[in-house]
């Protein structure tokens, strides 16, 4: 039972510190987004230019960034006072997703050099790296299922109104922001998370050996 509880705790800190350093490398980089402006034809779906979208582009997402100062503004797109405010709780969520991920690295450090030397510590890892590889396993067959679906529940779980829902015609940034862009956000994220499970799990088998 205490091996269980333990690999349960180390998995969840390890999913949370995965999970904020991949939102971190999304935010910090528009690699993956300059991608798919190109791969999903964005420029000639919404009629501007790829300099003008990706202005667009960073400049929101400059706006979630927690050390941002200011009102939320774009440099040409037209936005109503619900889009703005969605994206002030997004900001909330990524600063509270960001102080997560910061203490569950420290947490996750302090819980491995304390079992180290464990006599459970191989186990817990194994544990621990199985639970961290079957949670995004099953996420990711639910969203490969439907993916609209799993869109709408996130966003039901994450906020509290439907002021997510964009219509075009008033926040018409949301036709610079697909669903397959988020869905490749999502497997960006997913991919952390399975890297960090092979981790822990190359880590349990060395320690078997002797290594």
């Amino acid at each position: 039972m205490r091996k269980t509880i333990l690999a349960l705790c180390l998995a969840v800190v390890v999913l949370l510190s995965a999970t904020a350093l991949g939102v971190l490398l999304l935010h910090t980089n528009d690699t993956l987004y300059k991608a798919d402006v190109r791969l999903l034809g964005l420029a000639w779906r919404t009629g501007m230019d790829e300099n003008e979208i990706m202005e667009n582009y960073n400049a929101m997402m400059d706006y979630l960034s927690p050390f941002h100062k200011g009102e939320f503004d774009l440099p040409s797109l037209a936005f109503s006072e619900n889009g703005a405010y969605h994206f002030y709780e997004t900001r909330n969520i990524f600063t509270a997703l960001y102080i997560a991920g910061a203490v569950s690295f420290i947490l996750m450090i302090f819980m491995l050099v304390k079992l180290r030397k464990d006599a459970d510590f191989r186990k817990i890892l194994g544990i621990s790296g199985a639970l961290t590889l079957i949670i995004p396993i099953i996420l990711m067959i639910v969203i490969a299922i439907d993916f609209n679906a799993a869109f709408i529940v996130f966003h039901k779980l994450f906020f509290n109104n439907d002021m997510w829902i964009f219509d075009p015609a008033v926040d018409p940034i949301i036709n610079i922001l697909p669903w397959q862009f988020f869905m490749h956000c999502g497997i960006f994220i997913g991919s952390l998370w399975i890297i960090a499970s092979i981790l822990q799990l190359v880590i349990c088998v060395k320690k078997k050996r002797g290594v």
